[in-house]
């Protein structure tokens, strides 16, 4: 049982290491991480409480939309880390320096995704019991409680998505590039 949870602890270590670099492997500028990921979410704090916000009116559909997203998340999980070995087999026989940065960003970014990938599946789980426990919770300190960190984990998770999507734009379009070098003249 312990090794679910240090596999666990892996992976959001893993994932939170993935947004200090880029696709190409190069360092991020540490103040955008700790603005977009730690002063937010404490100004999001400050607001629920203040507000007392309540999710109670759309919990099952939030459910219903994770629950969802979740298993989605699931499929993808699997294809990137195979189109790696697809991408290598393709330009094995090329040696110039282009397609060889091309590969080992695509490996970069293959490393990066199936982190961020896996650690928005633990954020899913997570906002998912956080969920169901604020359905059947009473108290309502202990709601405000956890829907202060459903909030914040619902910004980590469509900031993390954001994160991932961009590093896919980055890559689709390097494709493209590589694609055209492919092509008759």
């Amino acid at each position: 049982m312990t090794f679910i949870f240090k596999q666990i602890y892996r992976i959001i270590k893993d994932g939170i290491k993935s947004l200090l670099y880029d696709i190409d492997g190069n360092k991020r500028s540490k103040f955008q991480v700790y603005l977009g990921f730690i002063f937010v979410p404490i100004v999001i704090c400050i607001i629920t409480v203040w507000k007392e916000i309540s999710l109670k009116d759309i919990i099952d559909t939030l459910l219903t939309v994770l629950s969802i997203f979740t298993a989605l998340i699931f499929g993808v999980l699997f294809t990137v880390p195979d189109k790696l070995s697809q991408r290598i087999e393709r330009f094995k026989n090329k040696t110039d320096n282009s397609t060889k940065n091309y590969l080992i960003r695509f490996s970069n970014f293959t490393r990066s995704f199936v982190q961020q990938i896996t650690f928005i599946i633990i954020i899913c789980i997570a906002l998912i019991i956080l969920l169901v426990l604020q359905k059947v919770v009473n108290d309502n300190i202990i709601k405000l409680t956890l829907t202060t960190i459903s909030l914040v984990l619902f910004y980590d998770l469509v900031m993390f998505i954001l994160v991932t999507l961009s590093n896919i734009y980055i890559l689709l379009m390097d494709d493209i590039d590589m694609s055209k070098k492919d092509l008759p003249k």
